[in-house]
């Protein structure tokens, strides 16, 4: 029996990018199936997209609809989304991606190939800016901070300590994001992910892990091609100190909630330790936007101690 496959895309007020870039790399895909559905998720934009004309930007094969998830915040978005899908295959598309034209073919590849692995994402992630004249460092370091990848083959294990795919361009099978589901019910994972200009992550961290707790493979390929689009408003300092100071506080409480992982609170002597050695690099690279960012992420750390504290005192 052919694997079906439903395209979601978890959107709150989209940007222009999204319609000019996104919405195109999606009309471009290869459909080498006919099991194919795409949700798009309104997380409450404040112009309903219900309101524009997104639908008939689309070609004619492809069934669109919109769905509207009133409860803020990009998990509540993802349960929205698994609930409504009809496929075996569940592919999330970020509203700042654009997928080559054979990521499905490659996608639907992976998954008939490799029965045991239940999750997969890209393996090569470039990192497009729509600004202008930006300083040489965000081409030589600031795209790691966007996910910049490029995986050599495809790897894959059930490690709940391994290495966890991006959440960009995620495929996973549905019945990972059920049982996530239930764990959110169940309390056992409580992060909300995005939520408006919160930048809280590691949703996927437990989507993902999810999938492990069921005994399923992750995995990452080189055949899944996608560009990470960065908008003018994110290619700045401020932005990625926020960025990652929000990561690494969500982090924390993604490894607390980990049942495999022993969480122990981070001692004051290990912000101490890591604030030497980023000035010490500082010193000799003179880098200082890398060590504001790290200093940032110290902050998530810390931020995240004290959310596990407030929760589980």
């Amino acid at each position: 029996m052919p694997l079906g496959i439903t395209l979601i895309t978890c959107t709150y007020n989209p940007g222009a990018s999204f319609y000019e870039l996104v919405l195109p790399s999606i009309n471009s895909l290869i459909i080498p199936i006919k099991e194919i559905e795409y949700l798009i998720i309104d997380n409450n934009s404040t112009t309903p997209l219900k309101k524009t004309d997104i639908i008939n930007r689309f070609n004619v094969e492809l069934d669109v609809k919109i769905i509207i998830e009133s409860n803020p915040g990009l998990t509540n978005a993802r349960k929205c989304a698994i609930e409504h899908s009809k496929f075996e295959i569940l592919l999330f598309i970020d509203d700042d991606v654009a997928l080559e034209n054979d990521y499905l073919v490659n996608c639907i590849s992976l998954f008939s190939n490799y029965s045991h692995t239940g999750a997969w994402n890209a393996g090569s992630i470039k990192v497009k800016y729509l600004a202008k004249n930006l300083s040489k460092w965000y081409y030589h370091k600031g795209q790691s901070y966007f996910q910049e990848s490029n995986t050599i083959g495809s790897i894959y294990h059930n490690d709940p300590l391994g290495f966890f795919p991006f959440g960009t361009g995620l495929a996973i099978k549905k019945e990972i994001g059920l049982r996530y589901i239930q764990n959110i019910k169940n309390k056992t994972f409580t992060l909300s992910d995005r939520n408006g200009l919160k930048l809280t992550s590691s949703g996927d961290n437990q989507l993902i892990l999810s999938g492990i707790q069921m005994g399923f493979g992750v995995g990452r390929s080189e055949t899944l091609k996608l560009t990470h689009i960065i908008t003018e408003e994110k290619s700045n300092l401020r932005y990625l100190k926020k960025l990652v100071r929000g990561q690494t506080s969500s982090l924390m409480i993604f490894l607390f909630e980990n049942p495999y992982y022993k969480y122990k609170t981070t001692p004051k002597s290990y912000y101490l330790k890591n604030i030497i050695i980023y000035i010490l690099h500082f010193i000799k690279s003179f880098d200082l936007r890398t060590l504001l960012i790290q200093i940032a992420g110290l902050k998530g750390v810390h931020d995240g101690n004290n959310s596990i504290n407030k929760m589980y005192k």
